[in-house]
């Protein structure tokens, strides 16, 4: 079920690098899985926005999730993507931060328009 998904669907380790992707997330980027997997968010997103993914973290220390925009960059053309990321971190059962599930909703043209 999960591979159907049009999303771009991934999950981050507790030190921000991509340990998991589903195929739209790939296709988004315009990378191969062997390409990304295991690249820290920073590959991902375009460099203005790094800041703005950085106080988002911030912001939510704990177990909130968040919902925002920002773009991704497509490393075959340069092009960039604007997504809407939904994310929630997941936690052990000492409470320590072991990875977070983000998903990336192609917002492009419905921001074009």
């Amino acid at each position: 079920m999960i591979d159907t998904m049009l999303e771009g669907t991934g999950a981050l380790d507790g030190k921000g690098r991509l340990e998991l992707a589903l195929w739209r997330l790939f296709q988004m980027v315009g990378c191969s899985q062997e390409e990304i997997l295991e690249v820290h968010w920073t590959f991902l997103v375009h460099p203005e926005d790094h800041s703005l993914v950085r106080a988002q973290d911030e912001s939510r220390k704990g177990f909130q999730s968040s919902s925002y925009m920002r773009r991704l960059v497509h490393h075959k053309n340069g092009m960039p993507i604007v997504v809407l990321i939904s994310w929630v971190r997941q936690f052990n059962h000492h409470d320590k931060h072991t990875s977070t599930v983000v998903n990336n909703t192609d917002i492009t043209k419905r921001k074009q328009a």
